[in-house]
């Protein structure tokens, strides 16, 4: 048996560069994407980084070191692969800012967490924090808080399992007001730079958000080839590159560094988070230069995997009052492999081309004794015995026919089969979109101008998904917005909001069931609630 995971607080210190007062102004105006009030800017900081002693709460099992910070926004920062003793994330060692974010201060590195919008006003301030043992021997640390500018409530737990070297992110989202809210989520995770970086994922269909100095808002993009550039490899990426991957139901995509044959994967379902991107500032010098204020001199070109909803960043969700979205996605190292061909939430594959030596190597995520690895190719259904592990890949010998690719790869586990190749398709169409807008608006001519899309995309019919809001691809599979449930909890402060909604909430607890769709719900009695310094009672405010 596994050792449990060790879960404890700890101090240490952070070279980072000192963010003065903000400014005692309100920002205004207070609408629009920019909009942050009642919060102010803060745009000032030195130029010289400072020793800055900090909280962390650590997680660690025989695999990974985990370090959620707070201080940091509630930042995963520190992430080590105990096999390779080098990090899964990239972290500057001294922080620098630049002013990007919605505030102003801004830095890259670890894995940022943004809700309502992107680069949003927590980046600097310090979150709520606990610590949450399970009985099987897990342990989360857990940080949240409430977005004043929309009054709407999240929390994240960053899970580790025993044995496991996946990291298991639950996310809660919650909307406490009376009135639909629109919203985007994404959790951006920064790459270790190296001219031998690979992006992998398992789809030929691409959506473009821009390239270089030139914006192609969803214009189509042949990926992997695209105007006799390799896109896939970060040496072809001369200017800034931002790409979105559109392709797959069970949506995996990753990171693989050649020349520290080491990577990261991430799995989720394109009914919870069907947003990902490919994001890099290029090899030019005025991406070298970005890199240089957020590092304190150091050569850096940001590179950063991103995962969200809705499917792209043109876009944004509709969540309904009074209502939650919750789901867990799986973010895990994988090294030895030579490259990384596809992955599942248990097994990473890599195919070697024939005459290469070893044509199969495989990576699990914990013990899997007794596995079947089930190969169809030439016509041929070939069955190889084998255990899975996570600290040790395996290696298949596969003779297969000369100029013959395997068809289909597929692991037979005890819990069940995970299908590797061929990867998954692009689903259907959500249906149902003007049913999720009436629940959110309700029917009439307000339903035409929120289809889900910003500014960015006027003047462009909806494409097969651009006009679903999230909150109705989530609820194909029963995940997402669910009327008639009312789980708000009773607020005293913002700075008490996650606990708060951690212990009122039971669906905000990562391993709690959830309403089966179409199951009968139970709405809550409204009880007062304290909103910004004033007493009012839901439905009313």
């Amino acid at each position: 048996m596994p050792n449990p995971v060790s879960a404890r607080r700890e101090r240490f210190t952070l070279p980072i560069v000192p963010l003065f007062p903000p400014d005692p102004n309100p920002a205004l105006p207070s609408f629009g994407e920019r909009a942050i009030y009642p919060y102010t800017r803060a745009y000032r900081f030195g130029s010289e980084p400072v020793e800055r002693e900090m909280e962390a709460l650590v997680l660690e099992n025989d695999l990974l070191d985990l370090q959620v910070v707070p201080a940091l926004g509630g930042r995963l920062w520190g992430t080590t692969n105990r096999q390779t003793n080098r990090p899964l994330f990239y972290t500057p060692k001294q922080v620098g800012m630049i002013n990007f974010g919605l505030r102003g201060g801004w830095y890259s590195g670890g894995v940022e967490f943004n809700f309502p919008r992107g680069h949003t006003v927590i980046a600097n301030e310090i979150l709520p924090a606990v610590l949450r043992r399970y009985p099987d021997g897990a342990s989360a640390a857990i940080v949240g808080g409430v977005d004043l500018t929309r009054r709407v409530g999240w929390s994240i737990g960053v899970r580790l399992k025993p044995g496991c070297s996946s990291i298991h992110f639950d996310i809660f989202l919650y909307n406490r007001t009376s009135l639909p809210v629109n919203y985007s989520w994404w959790l951006n995770a920064s790459i270790p730079p190296s001219p031998e970086l690979e992006y992998t994922n398992g789809t030929t269909e691409v959506r473009a958000h821009f390239l270089g100095r030139r914006e192609h808002l969803g214009e189509p993009f042949n990926w992997p080839v695209h105007e006799e550039k390799d896109y896939r490899w970060y040496s072809q990426c001369a200017e800034p590159t931002s790409l979105f991957q559109l392709a797959g139901d069970e949506r995996w995509f990753g990171y693989y560094l050649h020349d520290w044959d080491e990577g990261v994967v991430r799995i989720g379902s394109a009914a919870d988070a069907p947003g990902l991107k490919f994001w890099n500032s290029g090899q030019v010098e005025e991406g070298y230069l970005w890199g240089k204020y957020q590092t304190c001199g150091e050569r850096y070109s940001n590179s950063e995997l991103q995962s969200g909803r809705p499917e792209t960043q043109m876009d944004y969700g509709i969540l309904p009052a009074h209502q939650f979205l919750r789901w867990t996605e799986i973010w895990r190292p994988v090294w030895g492999l030579g490259g990384l061909t596809c992955a599942s939430e248990s097994v990473a594959l890599h195919l070697l081309p024939n005459g290469k030596g070893p044509s199969l190597r495989l990576l699990g995520d914990r013990l899997h004794p007794d596995c079947t690895v089930l190969v169809l190719a030439g016509g041929e259904e070939r069955r190889y015995p084998c255990s899975l592990v996570p600290d040790q890949p395996v290696t298949l010998s596969i003779p297969l026919p000369v100029d013959s690719n395997p068809l289909a790869i597929e692991v037979i586990l005890r819990r069940g089969r995970d299908l590797l190749l061929p990867p998954a398709r692009r689903p259907d169409p959500p249906v149902g979109t003007d049913a999720c807008l009436a629940v959110a608006f309700g029917k009439g001519k307000n339903s035409r101008r929120i289809d889900g899309r910003r500014t960015g995309s006027r003047g462009r019919a909806p494409g097969p998904t651009h006009g679903a809001s999230s909150c109705d691809r989530a609820g194909r599979k029963g995940v997402g917005a669910r009327p008639g449930i009312d789980c708000r909890p009773s607020f005293s402060g913002a700075a008490q909001a996650p606990i708060g909604l951690l212990r009122r909430c039971p669906a905000a607890l990562p391993g709690r069931p959830v309403a089966r769709p179409g199951a009968r719900s139970r709405a809550l009695p409204a009880r007062p609630v304290r909103t910004l310094g004033r007493q009012c009672t839901p439905g009313r405010d």
